[in-house]
């Protein structure tokens, strides 16, 4: 076996005796460094017992275990806004906060299986988890960002939840409080309010399983992570604006380790050795420890640059943690757009077997493989990942792939793809039917980098193809009687090509069909739809073995026949270009309108009068037509000699008794009085 040479890469800056912690005087070096399968970091925690380091990531939803050396032994997925980690003392089991499911899962620690999930309560969103007893603590918000900062307990032999009352002190915390706890002293609870400048820093005693403030106090600035030591006397917060030591109670705050600058995490060993984390500027300064006191670090590192990544390493937010009892300190980084799981001060580094060959030995590579998890039949699926060694050079590389199709074990072979920059590749791919497919992405291995693959399962869903529909005329309202031609357009589809044509007027008329065949080379059928009321059109694609049914539907709206009669006049003559019907002032006009029948329908009659040079509403009344579709009545009124009149029929959608018609008017007719 051999040492990584990335470990090989870690510079000692400054280095003092380290005994008590059981440091090597020698040169400190990172011992391992791996990237994370992770998208996002959330929380760290460590487990001494198995030997396993476990990080949450709350994008991808999933908890990571990995060795000390960052190999990645298990994933759980499907934990939505995974966050918060805990252990328990014993070790046996690894807590997870589950923001978005409302709830704290547990894991067995050995397996990484799920063995409980514990509810906190419906609508609220846990952030941060830690162990006291048999009690777990938690800090949420009443809903997702609503930043109203709370915490409470949740006892794990009741499943009972114990809400903390903010009247009970005066603690405050914008969005949930980061909990930080020591197993040496874990009847103290320390709550931190990360989310905004000066906020709070509450100590609690959980001892007794009941909360009780023992101080509070302001931060001086953001907040990043925040460290109490093992007798519980002190704690070590860590901001960009910098590190302070603050006594438990009191809090009273000293600055600290001034000799550095823009702190991202803090984390106090078993022994008292305090190792910090601040941002990467220059390539140096990664990380140092000082002992209890001390001014001046013990030990500095430099992380090292990954092959390909131009971007320094830089420690993450609350991105370290001692080994529990042990002298490893673990750091995570992000370099670039990846995540890395650095060992630092490993006690049994690999060294290399001197009876093996000391020739190059090829590079551990691997693949990265994203995409959707499924997608619709029909459409090109791209893929994307990424070819990653921690040296050489990573582009021009050929991958094969392969994609084997519902379940077979015989799969067709895909074209090569060959890598990019820093080793990034994609690919597309057109299944051929719906089902499951396993796409697997492979490295045969050469001289620089071992053989390597990596595979992913697409499911192929049935398929909703376009359908359209438009009619000839695409004006407003047709009127009564009239023809139109609907045309409906289908996409895409598996096998059939069959579309129906389906026409239902208003009212009680049933729904009919009114074509039904396979559309042209272009996807089209035409119809034509005699309307004589509001006519629901509608286009509907049956399905077929991977193409769902569908339907695409359009109303074409449709007037009324209506017109209007006078009688008794006793001539018809102009008035400029307009015809009028005259009527001597002894004689009313009868006057009687016909409308297109339907059952309690009622013609709505208006009556302009001409006046001041426009036409002016003199009355508007209902009339209920008869079962042929007629009203009639005499209209009077006085002072009548010289007055001209206009009436017209209309169809009031609603108003006139029925909703089948669009509005309609029919044509005015023109009367006037003489002696």
């Amino acid at each position: 076996m051999r040492i990584s040479r990335a470990a090989l890469a870690a510079t000692l800056l400054a280095g003092a005796t380290a005994a008590g912690l059981g440091l090597s005087t020698g040169p400190a070096v990172a011992d391992s460094d791996q990237r994370l399968p992770i998208e996002s970091f959330g929380d760290l925690a460590v487990d001494a017992v198995h030997q396993r380091v476990f990080v949450s990531d709350p994008t991808s939803g999933k908890v990571v275990a990995t060795n000390y050396q960052g190999h990645e032994l298990a994933e759980v997925t499907n934990l939505p806004g995974a966050q918060g980690l805990a252990l328990s003392a014993d070790s046996s089991r690894l807590y997870a906060v589950v923001g978005d499911a409302d709830a704290i899962v547990a894991f067995s620690a050995e397996t990484l299986t799920e063995v409980d999930r514990y509810s906190v309560g419906a609508g609220r969103w846990p952030g941060d988890v830690a162990v006291s007893g048999d009690k777990l603590w938690f800090s949420y918000d009443e809903s997702r960002f609503d930043g109203s900062g709370r915490f409470g307990s949740l006892d794990l032999t009741t499943r009972a939840v114990n809400l903390h009352q903010r009247a009970a002190d005066v603690s405050s915390f914008n969005g949930p409080p980061e909990l930080s706890w020591h197993p040496s002293a874990p009847g103290l609870l320390t709550l931190t309010d990360v989310r905004s400048t000066g906020g709070d820093i509450a100590v609690y005693n959980v001892s007794t399983g009941t909360e009780e403030l023992q101080f509070e106090t302001l931060a001086n600035g953001y907040v990043d992570d925040v460290a109490i030591t093992g007798d519980g006397a002190q704690l070590y917060r860590a901001g960009y604006s910098g590190a302070y030591r603050i006594g438990v109670p009191g809090g009273a705050g000293t600055k600290v380790f001034t000799g550095l600058e823009h702190f991202t995490a803090v984390d106090v060993a078993a022994g008292g050795q305090i190792a910090v984390a601040v941002r990467n500027v220059t390539a140096e300064n990664d990380l140092a420890v000082f002992a209890p006191g001390a001014t001046e670090p013990e030990l500095s590192f430099a992380l090292p640059k990954p092959a390909g990544i131009d971007f320094f390493s830089e420690v993450v937010k609350r991105g370290i943690a001692w080994e529990p009892g042990g002298p490893r300190l673990f750091a995570i980084a992000t370099q670039g757009a990846g995540y890395w799981l650095h060992t630092l001060n490993d006690p049994d580094p690999v060294e290399p077997d001197p009876t093996v060959s000391t020739s190059p030995q090829p590079e551990e590579s691997g693949i990265e493989l994203t995409g959707p998890l499924s997608f619709p039949w029909g459409t090109p699926l791209t893929m994307s990942g990424q070819f990653n060694a921690n040296w050489g050079e990573r582009s021009g590389l050929t991958l094969h792939v392969t994609r084997y199709d519902n379940g077979t074990s015989t799969g067709t072979v895909l074209k090569d793809v060959q890598t990019g920059a820093v080793g990034v590749y994609s690919f597309t791919d057109l299944p051929p039917f719906i089902g499951e497919y396993r796409y697997v992405v492979s490295f045969p291995g050469d001289a620089s980098f071992t053989a390597s693959s990596v595979q992913r399962v697409v499911g192929v869903d049935r398929a909703v193809p376009s359908l359209e529909l438009t009619r000839s005329s695409q004006g407003g309202a047709l009127a009564y009687g009239s023809t139109v031609a609907v045309t409906a357009t289908l996409g895409r589809t598996y096998r059939s090509r069959v579309v129906e044509i389906w026409a239902d007027p208003y009212g009680s008329e049933p729904n009919r069909l009114v074509k039904r065949a396979t559309v042209n080379s272009a996807g089209k059928l035409t119809a034509s739809v005699k309307v004589t009321r509001n006519t629901w059109v509608t286009a509907r694609f049956p399905g077929d073995e991977v193409s769902n049914p569908t339907s695409y539907r359009m109303n074409v709206w449709t007037k009324v026949n209506a017109s209007t009669k006078l009688s008794r006049h006793y001539k018809t003559a102009k008035i400029g270009s307009t015809a009028y019907q005259y009527f001597r002032k002894s004689k009313n006009p009868l006057i009687t309108q016909t409308m297109t029948p339907y059952p309690g329908r009622k013609v709505r009659t208006i009556i302009e009068v001409w006046k001041g040079g426009e036409w002016q509403l003199w009355s508007g009344r209902y009339t209920k037509l008869s079962a042929s579709g007629k009203a009639s009545f005499t209209f009077v009124t006085g002072a009548k000699v010289g007055k001209r009149f206009r009436v017209r029929a209309e169809y009031l959608n609603g108003s006139s008794g029925d909703t089948v018609n669009y509005n309609s008017a029919g044509a005015w007719k023109y009367f006037t009085y003489t002696k």
